[in-house]
């Protein structure tokens, strides 16, 4: 036998289900007091075949079924064919945005699990000679009986209350908490809990949620399992299928048990989490059970584990791996978002505006809401919109607008783009450009000190013609004669006679 190189197959003889299949880890020669020599060997399972390949820094968006076909086919193309792991049986749900980061498969494969909060459990097993991953969120739905008095030997029940609370604080991204939704308190309570417990107050981080209310529906859905004490039940019982022959409900992995043990108080559904299986006494194994408190047939992989991923926040600066860095300002009216999917995001909160966003992927700038251009601490160009279109506004140093231009944006009179000058200040227009909305022809206004319209010109009078004029101070308008028409005009009206 050789490390990393041996495969080892365990097969039930009686149905000749596979019950283990893997490789040689560790092949240790020893020799005991009594002058025998023997080697003692480690395997480990086909799932380790995931550790001999790493990822890359690629990023993958998309759901967990797509998730593993991307990654097992990257894992494939890197191994030898015994090594090769596809697809098998998926029926979890979620979402996946993940980069990874030169981790092992099995790392990469496990910490999205974790940190997308994906239900189930993962597997390999092996079919006419192929290995599948599934990752199922229940292995069997086999029950077995295990009852004091019949083919229970052992049991212990371990009670942690180091980890219970009786007013949960949930926060959010950024220390986001629930007082906008909940009345202005920032705890919900649990009150059977804090009559037996006393007042223990608790924080439980949901780093990814930036929304008040989503954050109050699944801290009030999450109560019982911040509020209860956890226990981890582990037993040794007898596998009566291996004594009498008549049971085909065997212990394995993922399969529930009905413990009952009125002495300790104990009957409630497990699952198998961990199998300690000595094949010269199969019938004899040691079992390790989980739930979380004890509500019915409910399963975790380590009880001791916290699943809430406590991403700290410094300052107002958050890292995450669900959304890279979050940095939000200190009145809370900005959120600025940097990540490998989005890129660089500024929004603001008060009037739920995206004002900035980088495409990273397409190399392409897109603005949304309102951006300014500041020299010396004041504004002098604002890019923004109006109610038609973009609106673009250039200031003097003093803070004076200059210059307008946009969309649909001077008289009442005009379409299209516009373009006005002021004198220091948007009550000072003193020349405007537009398009005329009755005849889609340009037009010029110039107004003069008062902001009246002393000179126009249009680019048509309504018979084909452009027209300049002055407005005189009684508000006349006079039009200016061209040459030619001052020619014409003569011409038409030169007398015919002396007398004349």
């Amino acid at each position: 036998m050789f490390e990393l190189s041996t495969r080892i197959k365990v097969i039930d003889i009686r149905d000749n289900t596979i019950r283990f299949i893997g490789r040689v880890l560790d092949v240790s020669p020893q020799m005991d007091s009594s002058g025998k020599f023997f080697k003692d060997v480690v395997c480990e399972g086909a799932l380790s075949y995931l550790n001999d390949t790493k990822t890359r820094a690629e990023t993958y968006l998309g759901d967990p079924e797509g998730f593993v076909s991307w990654i097992l086919e990257k894992h494939n193309t890197k191994v030898e064919d015994t090594k090769k792991i596809y697809p098998g049986n998926i029926d979890v749900d979620g979402s996946v945005a993940y980069t990874c980061n030169f981790d092992t498969t099995l790392n990469t494969i496990l910490t999205v699990k974790d940190k997308f909060s994906i239900e189930g459990n993962i597997k390999v097993r092996e079919e006419s000679g192929v290995l599948y991953l599934d990752w199922l969120k229940n292995f069997s739905n086999d029950t077995v009986e295990v009852r004091l008095g019949k083919n229970m030997n052992e049991m212990v029940k371990e009670k942690d209350v180091t980890s219970l609370g009786t007013r949960i604080i949930p926060l959010g991204a950024n220390n986001l908490t629930i007082e906008s939704v909940n009345g202005g308190v920032d705890y919900i309570e649990d009150s059977n809990a804090r009559s037996l417990y006393g007042t223990i107050e608790k924080t439980v981080q949901y780093s990814d949620i930036t929304d008040p209310q989503e954050l109050y529906d699944k801290a009030v859905k999450d109560l019982p399992n911040n509020t209860q004490p956890k226990y981890l039940l582990s037993t040794k019982a007898l596998d009566l299928s291996f004594i009498s022959g008549t049971d085909i409900k065997t212990f394995k992995l993922g399969t529930n048990l009905h413990l009952i043990n009125p002495i300790l108080n104990v009957d409630d559904t497990y699952k198998i989490v961990s199998l300690d299986l000595d094949l010269l006494q199969p019938y004899n194994p040691a079992i390790e059970i989980a739930n979380k408190p004890v509500t019915g047939t409910t399963a975790i992989n380590d009880l001791r584990k916290d699943s809430i991923s406590n991403n700290s926040v410094h300052n107002g600066v958050q890292v995450g791996d669900n959304f890279g860095i979050r940095i939000v300002s200190g009145d809370g009216k900005f959120v600025t978002t940097l990540n490998a999917t989005e890129g660089i995001s500024i929004e603001d909160v008060v009037r739920n505006l995206k004002m900035f966003f980088v495409d990273i992927e397409n190399s392409t700038l897109t603005m949304d809401g309102i951006q300014r251009l500041t020299k010396d601490g004041k504004v002098v160009i604002v890019n923004t919109t109006n109610d038609n279109g973009g609106l673009f506004e250039i200031y003097d140093k003093d803070g004076n607008l200059n210059v307008k231009a946009g969309s649909e944006n001077g008289t009442s009179d005009n379409v299209g783009g516009t373009f006005i000058l002021y004198n220091d200040g948007k009550n000072n227009p003193r020349v405007e450009l537009g398009t005329a909305m009755d005849g889609d022809y340009g037009g010029i206004n110039l107004k003069d000190s008062s902001g009246a319209t002393k000179v126009i010109a249009y680019g048509d009078d309504g018979n084909g013609n452009g027209v300049v004029g002055i407005i005189d101070n009684n508000g006349a308008k006079q039009r200016l004669a061209t040459e030619e028409f001052v020619m014409t005009y003569v011409n038409e009206h030169i007398p015919s006679t002396p007398e004349e």
